[in-house]
């Protein structure tokens, strides 16, 4: 009886568990869209207003400078490509860890830039939050 009450918990947390992971990919793909479409209403629903936004290039970012930023023009993703990512989540919130490519607009230059990055989440209701980002360069691939 004890195994089956301890098999039962372990596959309703493994089906929250994927709920949680279903619902901050979800927010993942907002906030992607969100900046190759430099949407000020989205961004501004999706990050706290004291989030940090690092850049792989050591530039920070918090919601006002990169809603300015995008709106400018001075920062302009054309693309972001995500090969790899892995999500540790729980019902109030989620770290999402990744690898992508990304195809850039900045200081006037067209660049693509290959990172890692870290995402924080927190839930909010039926809403996401962005509580912090961070990325870090990595070498692009040879071909």
């Amino acid at each position: 009886m004890r195994l089956a009450l301890m098999l039962l918990v372990a596959c309703a947390w493994a089906g929250a568990a994927r709920a949680d992971d279903a619902f901050f990919r979800s927010c993942e793909v907002q906030r992607r869209a969100a900046l190759v479409n430099a949407d000020a209403e989205a961004i501004t629903a999706l990050m706290l207003s004291g989030a940090q936004y690092v850049h792989s290039n050591g530039e920070v970012d918090d919601r006002k400078s990169l809603i300015r930023r995008l709106t400018s023009r001075e920062l302009r993703y054309r693309r972001i490509f995500v090969d790899e990512e892995s999500y540790a989540c729980h019902a109030s919130g989620c770290e999402v860890r990744g690898k992508q490519t990304l195809d850039v607009s900045a200081g006037g230059r067209d660049v693509t830039v290959r990172n890692e990055f870290h995402a924080t989440w927190l839930r909010a209701g039926d809403a996401c939050q962005l509580v912090a980002y961070q990325s870090s360069p990595l070498a692009m691939p040879s071909h």
